[in-house]
């Protein structure tokens, strides 16, 4: 223990950083991801072996849809739950149930609009899937709120622990789902219900009834979080609009084998943004407007710069090998993964300097910046109408140059504007 003790103090001391923090809270989180890359590969497998290529694109195409209609649920209560819980603030959780549920209804409209459309046009599979999403959405995010409660207390292990029940549960309903039926429809009605369900349940197994009638900051939180959620709602537009551009411009098959080279990618992604989300109590109590705070940032961004830049390396010897054996029919997507796969050294950087503008109440510069990138994205797109020829390969590339332009956006923000 003294050997370990003496090999944390040096890490933190070189690095800049806690890493008895980052040990103790992140391997809860790590083993979360690590359990969800599993079952996302496990359910990818068990979709793309049940149903054909164009219905596996059409299922992942409506996943993009509810990505896209849940920006109603106020996501970014989520974030400003976790600032003020680190903060000892206390707040009345019923309320902010009650408030997501209000404005998840105005997905609800959308989602049924869209579902009336396909409908009348005579795709009763598509316009099924968005009434499935028009009718579990205004549950599906409101009673999910224990877990930004928990991590705001820095409760890694119990949230940790309750999402990767959610997420096992999901994962069984989906697979069993696809095997009996092969109906990619009835698999997303599988996948929503059964987290809506499970959320429910440790929605009120963690808080009492005392927590759930606290009230002096929940106006606070509902104000900030629904300004984050205007940014998110670009933000969110911006990730999911190449596929729905690929659904729409190319077709379905295509966006399925999109997809695939998007999968490893975004996991390894998400394994490396853990330490953002480790970093949002903290950064919460410093002042960004420090220049001092700022340069140990900036510097400890570069140093990691470095080490993501190794695991892309790595990720470049192993993709091919692992799409031709997991994804034998998806061998097309290999090329375009080569490229989606620069997300790993540019996400996680996006994210960090994310928190940085969150943990200091500056929802008006996230929401700058990712208009900034909604609008280079747009360009890049109708650039690529103009000269892509329908190429998978060259569409990849928008999404890392997006990512690179916004990163130059958010320091520029970071040093001029807080």
């Amino acid at each position: 223990m003294a050997i370990l003790r003496q090999l944390n103090s040096y890490l933190s001391k070189k690095i800049g950083t806690d890493t008895s923090y980052i040990f103790r809270h992140g391997s809860w989180l790590y083993g979360l991801q690590l359990f969800a890359a599993l079952s996302g590969f496990v359910i990818s497998l068990a979709l793309t072996t049940y149903l054909t290529v164009e219905e596996f694109g059409s299922y992942r195409m409506t996943l993009s849809v509810l990505a896209i209609v849940t920006i109603f649920t106020l996501p970014g209560v989520s974030v400003a739950i976790v600032r003020s819980v680190a903060q000892g603030k206390q707040l009345n959780f019923s309320k902010l149930t009650k408030s997501i549920m209000l404005w998840s209804l105005l997905g609800t409209l959308v989602a049924a609009s869209a579902s009336f459309y396909y409908f009348y046009v005579g795709n009763w599979l598509l316009g099924s899937a968005l009434l499935i999403i028009a009718l579990i959405l205004p549950m599906s995010e409101g009673f999910s709120i224990y877990v930004p409660y928990l991590r705001g207390k820095k409760e890694f292990g119990r949230s940790s622990v309750r999402q990767g029940v959610v997420r096992l549960i999901q994962t069984t309903a989906v697979i069993i789902t696809a095997i009996i039926t092969a109906n990619w429809v009835l698999c997303l009605l599988a996948l929503l219900l059964s987290k809506t369900l499970v959320d429910l349940y440790f929605y009120y197994y963690t808080f009492d009834t005392k927590a759930l009638k606290k009230e002096p900051e929940t106006d606070e939180v509902l104000t900030y979080g629904k300004k984050l959620t205007f940014t998110n709602a670009v933000v969110m537009l911006s990730e999911q609009l190449d596929k729905l551009f690929i659904w729409h411009y190319i077709g379905a098959s295509t966006l399925a084998y999109y997809s695939i080279a998007q999968i490893i990618p975004n996991t390894l992604a998400g394994f490396s943004n853990l330490i953002p989300q480790l970093a949002l109590p903290k950064f919460a109590n410093r002042n960004w407007s420090n220049r001092h705070e700022q340069s140990l940032l900036l510097n400890k961004i570069k140093k990691a710069s470095l080490a993501l830049a190794l695991y892309y390396f790595i990720y470049l010897q192993v993709i091919p090998v692992f799409i031709k054996f997991v994804f034998p029919d998806y061998t097309e997507s290999i090329p375009a993964a080569y490229i989606t796969g620069l997300v790993v050294i540019f996400t996680p950087i996006q994210n960090l300097l994310k928190q940085v503008f969150y943990a200091s109440g500056k929802a008006r510069i996230t929401y700058q910046i990712a208009w900034f990138e909604l609008i280079s994205l747009g360009i890049l797109m109708l650039s690529y109408m103009w000269y892509g020829s329908n190429s998978l390969v060259l569409f990849a590339l928008l999404i890392p140059v997006k990512q690179l332009l916004g990163i130059g956006c958010s320091i520029w923000f970071l040093r001029y504007r807080l």
